[in-house]
Formats: C-alpha cells, structure tokens, sequence
C-alpha cells in the first residue's frame, strides 16, 4: 500500500500525531520508497527551520519537543542547525556593520579595462569573510548530508536484519510445534500400546489361574470362572425381534463381540442400558476395534451379575479426534436366566 506525499501528513508523522497504522506504512515507506524518503527530508528541513525560527506555536510545539527531540539522531540535528544559526549570525553581523558605517569614497579612475575576477579573487574580496563563512556552512552541510545518508542506509541494514532475524524465529517456531506434535503421536501411541499390554496380562493372569487350579485337581471345578460368549449385530431399521442370550446363573462374566458399522474412527466407548427404565447398567474405557477394515469388532466383557431377565441394549459411539463422542450403532438384546 502506497502513501500520499501529503506535506500535512508527514508533517503530522514527524510530531507524532499520525495514526498508529498510518505511522506503520510510513515507517515502511521512508525505507523501500526514495521519492518518499526525499520528500520527508524536506519536510523535516522545513520543519526544523520553523523550530528554529520559533514559529511553532501551540500544539505543533508540544509535540516538536515531546516527540520529535526524543530521537538522539533528532536532537543532533537540532543542535547542528542551532550551531549553524549561530555561526551564521557572528559572521553577517560584523559584516552588515562595517558596511553600513563605511564611508563611500569617489575617485578619479583612469578608463582602463579592469581585469575578470576570478575564482580566486572571490574570496580574497572586501567581503571574503562573509564568503568564507558560506563556504564553511556549505562544506558543513556537505558532511551533514552525507551523515544523513549513511545513517539512513544504516536504518535500511537493520531493518533487513531484523526481518531475516524474523523469519529464523517463525522458522523455529514451526520446527518446534512439528516436534511437540510428534511427541503428542509418540505418548498416544504408547497409550495405547500400554492398555493393549494390561488387557493381555490380565487375561493371562486369569488363564494362569484356571490352569492352576485344574494342575491340582481342585475337587471343586464349579468355582472356576464360567464364561459365556455372544456376537451381536448392529440394529437395522427395520422390525426385528432382538436376539435372545441365555445367561446361566452360575456364569461369572458374558464376553460379547459387536459387529461394527463402516467407520473412521479408531477408539469406542460402549454404554449398557435396561430398556425398560433406560438406566445405565454398565459402561466401558476407551476400545480399540479388532479385525479388519471389512469387518471390525469390538470385543469386551461383562459381569454376568449384572444381567437380569429383561431387554438390554448397547451404545456404541466413536471418539472424535476433539475429545467429543459420536453415537455410531445400537445393539439389542433380551436375557434368560
């Protein structure tokens, strides 16, 4: 976006008065833009003569020296001009007063050709000192000119530093939440792994003992765990009897493997509910399916305890990458004891 080479505006922008996102773009502009930078110069060259001429009155004064003399390199300035004005007036003042006080003497001149002044002769004049002191300011304003552009080239060099100093920093930025994220896979992936690893150990731990106690001949067998197994599929729309489970009283858990409906998800979470009062009977952690895409299942156990003779159904809702759930199919069923 390019700025208008307004003399008000610049003019507000070196006081300080400009708007925030105004003061940005011609931050920007006195770097990349010469036609802008030129025309700034001037307006603060202006501006600074005002200053020192003091006809800055009221609140351009105000902000002149709250603002503007903030600025080291501002101040210089102000001190060099101040100088230079200072300079100026001893070198005008003897001079005006010699002129105005001399007495002009007419002489008889014979009418010879008089020889061109030269370059030379121009400072060697009745009015060398006043010439000499021009000379100087402009030899001055010579080394200040050239002061000023290095300084601005200076202001361009850092400005393209601390933009490349950007960059490495948003560079490792994205480097940094790359990796976080990484981690974040690796520690759900062990999760998982981990859960896997109890869930196995747990049924071996359960086998073991079932195995120890037929090693010894327990004399009472009906004390080993008694499991039942059930496959269940989802519910269609359409009117279907549910499917009947018998339960034996003396079972110690119902093992069941549900069927899954086409999904992208990777973890479930199973809910148990009595139909009759659409209580919560029992709910499980998070469960990864089994199987292939094709034919996916859950497959989890229950306390047989928990089960009386009526109609049943399972929830079965898949785990959004957000945390939120998703109900994804049901599954009814009547039990006998």
């Amino acid at each position: 976006m390019s700025v208008a080479l307004d003399e008000k505006i610049l003019r507000k922008y070196l006081l300080g008065s400009l708007a925030l996102t105004e003061a940005e773009l011609c931050d920007e502009a006195s770097i990349v833009d010469d036609n802008f930078a030129a025309k700034l110069s001037s307006v603060e060259n202006d501006l600074l003569d005002a200053y020192m001429r003091s006809e800055l009155k009221g609140e351009e004064l105000t902000q002149f020296e709250a603002h503007y003399l903030t600025s080291p390199l501002r101040r210089d300035k102000v001190i060099f001009a101040r100088s230079f004005q200072t300079f100026a007036a001893k070198e005008v003042t003897p001079q005006a007063a010699k002129t105005a006080t001399a007495v002009p003497q007419i002489k008889a001149v014979p009418d010879i050709e008089k020889p061109s002044r030269s370059r030379f002769n121009f400072f060697l004049s009745s009015n060398g000192g006043l010439q000499w002191g021009m000379a100087t300011a402009a030899l001055l304003l010579l080394c200040v000119s050239g002061w000023l552009y290095l300084s601005r080239l200076q202001l361009g060099q850092q400005a393209q530093q601390a933009q490349a100093h950007l960059l490495d920093l948003q560079k490792r930025e994205a480097e940094l939440q790359a990796q976080i994220a990484q981690q974040k896979s690796t520690q759900e992936e062990a999760s998982k792994e981990l859960q896997r690893v109890r869930e196995q150990g747990a049924a071996l731990e359960l086998q073991k003992k079932s195995e120890q106690q037929i090693a010894k001949h327990d004399p009472l067998p009906e004390r080993l765990p008694k499991i039942v197994n059930f496959k269940l599929a989802p519910q269609t729309r359409g009117i279907e009897q549910p499917a009947t489970l018998k339960i034996p009283t003396d079972a110690t858990a119902a093992v069941f493997s549900l069927r899954l409906d086409p999904t992208e998800s990777k973890t479930f979470q199973i809910v148990l509910r009595s139909n009759a009062d659409n209580k919560i009977i029992w709910q499980s952690g998070k469960r990864t399916a089994k199987g292939t895409d094709d034919l996916r299942r859950l497959i989890f156990g229950v306390p047989a305890n928990v089960f009386t003779a009526q109609n049943y159904t399972f929830t079965v809702s898949a785990n959004a990458a957000d945390g939120s759930q998703e109900p994804l199919s049901n599954y009814g069923f009547r039990v006998v004891r």
